[in-house]
């Protein structure tokens, strides 16, 4: 190692040399081949910047003037080795923490990825991204075309595969620019028509609950449930025969009128509307003409227990359809429910399916380009 020495002003009446000057050991650096101050680095022939880099030292402040560090005269040079340990220890300003969940899951790391994507701190639970990435974790997986292999690997897969909420949040959040969660579903159900399963089987299969030999037990809390309703229901005749009925001819024919006008005053209200307002009006008469006798005649049957001999004397309990769901209205079922996930009449047709095997493969391999191609554009965001 090649040592020199140079002078260094110093300003000020103190110090221990009397003419102002001290000399300070410059040494050259074995790694970036600067020059460097020997009593700057905790290293010997390692400037600080390299012993930081490489070991994990303290480094230098650095303030640099005409090129140079003056606290450390280092010169602002490095290696390719430590150049590339610096950038390395930078941290990406573009990285998001779904894109740290891709990177994760590309590495065979689903677990720590997934437990990015469910944090709704961290991860927005509304994107496209998200909900695909999710959906690829759960099935340890890296891309697509290898979630396709499991999901349709059996019809019992492929129910599972249906209830999974992401397919739905896929479905609502694409909103028609991107297919991708209705390809995958009709790419499967070919898959599973070309193992030899027919449509109707599979639908069969999807909708059909399985049916048990083995009558389920009734438990003891359904049991109780029974005797309250018991208990109640005899309660009730109890305090009837008490308290009998009082028939009250004016708040009843209130009744009947009010509902029968209210579908007249619908503004949204139909033709056969008003018929069955109409029909619904006749038989509330009867019935209260029926209530009437019973009560006057002395054959007070209202009182009787059990109630159910006693429900056709009973006006019905509806509004004459006026705030009946209309046809253009009714919601349209999703992919994934509650009462029955497996919602998806449009998958499961007759229409647009191949009746020959060529028809059916041709179809599957333009399936799995479309589905690849909606992959990198919902990835592409991330990437």
């Amino acid at each position: 190692m090649q040592v020199k020495y140079i002078d260094i002003v110093v300003v000020g009446s103190g110090g221990s040399c009397g003419d102002g000057k001290m000399e300070k050991e410059i040494a050259k650096c074995d790694e970036c081949g600067s020059e460097y101050y020997a009593g700057s680095s905790l290293m010997k022939s390692i400037c600080p910047e390299c012993a930081h880099a490489l070991y994990g030292y303290t480094n230098c402040a650095h303030v640099f003037e005409n090129g140079r560090c003056i606290l450390c005269y280092w010169d602002g040079r490095k290696s390719k080795f430590t150049e590339k340990l610096s950038k390395a220890e930078e941290p990406d300003s573009h990285q998001t923490p779904v894109s740290e969940a891709y990177a994760l899951m590309q590495d065979g790391k689903f677990k720590e990825a997934l437990k990015i994507l469910n944090d709704p701190v961290k991860t927005d639970q509304n994107t496209a991204s998200a909900n695909l990435l999710r959906l690829l974790c759960c099935y340890q997986v890296k891309n697509t075309e290898e979630l396709l292999g499991k999901a349709a690997s059996s019809i019992a897969a492929f129910k599972v595969f249906t209830r999974r909420a992401e397919l739905d949040s896929l479905t609502r959040i694409q909103n028609g620019e991107n297919n991708i969660a209705e390809n995958m579903m009709e790419y499967c159900l070919l898959k599973l028509m070309l193992s030899g399963n027919t449509l109707s089987y599979i639908a069969k299969e999807l909708y059909s609950p399985k049916n048990t030999n083995h009558p389920k037990q009734e438990s003891a809390f359904a049991k109780m449930d029974k005797e309250d309703v018991h208990n109640f229901k005899r309660s009730k005749a109890l305090y009837n025969s008490i308290n009998p009925y009082e028939f009250d001819p004016l708040e009843e024919l209130d009744d009947i009128k009010v509902k029968f006008k209210s579908t007249l005053d619908n503004p949204d209200h139909e033709v056969s509307d008003v018929v069955s307002a109409g029909a619904n009006l006749v038989l509330d008469m009867l019935t209260f003409l029926g209530r009437s006798d019973a009560y006057y005649s002395g054959n007070d049957s209202i009182s009787d227990y059990p109630r159910s001999d006693r429900d056709h004397l009973l006006l019905r309990e509806h509004d004459y359809g006026v705030n009946k769901l209309r046809k253009d209205t009714e919601s349209k079922p999703g992919i994934y429910t509650d009462e029955d996930p497996v919602q998806y009449m449009s998958t499961i047709r007759n229409e647009g399916i191949s009746e020959t095997e060529e028809g059916k493969l041709a179809r599957q391999l333009e399936l799995i380009e479309l589905i690849n191609e909606e992959e990198k554009s919902i990835l592409a965001q991330i990437i």
